[in-house]
C-alpha cells in the first residue's frame, strides 16, 4: 500500500489494516506500507509508525520515485499481490 503521514484517509485505515495484519500474518500475511515521501520527511514517518505502533514494514520512497514510476497521483492505493507475484487486481 501506499499513504503519507498527512492523508486522512491513509489515517483512517490504519486500524483496519492493524487488525487485518494481525488476523492474516500467521497465514503468511505481508503488508509493505510505501510512504510515497511527498511533503512527508522520514522523521514524521517514522514519529507515525511509532505512535500508531504499526507492526508491519514501512518503507520510504524518498523523492516518490517508485510512485511517480507507477504513475501513481493519490493515496492511499494498495496492490494485491499473490504467492507468485502476480498482481490481482
Amino acid at each position: 500500500m501506499f499513504w503519507a503521514t498527512w492523508c486522512p484517509y491513509c489515517i483512517q485505515e490504519v486500524p483496519l489494516l492493524k487488525e487485518l495484519y494481525a488476523k492474516l500474518s500467521p497465514k503468511g500475511l505481508k503488508i509493505l506500507a510505501v510512504n510515497i515521501g511527498y511533503n512527508d520527511p522520514l522523521l514524521r514517518v517514522q514519529a507515525f509508525q511509532k505512535k500508531f505502533e504499526l507492526p508491519y514494514p514501512i518503507l520510504y520512497d524518498n523523492n516518490t520515485m517508485v510512485a511517480g514510476s507507477l504513475g501513481l497521483s493519490a493515496v492511499p492505493f494498495s496492490v494485491l499481490v499473490d504467492r507468485d507475484g502476480k498482481n490481482c487486481l
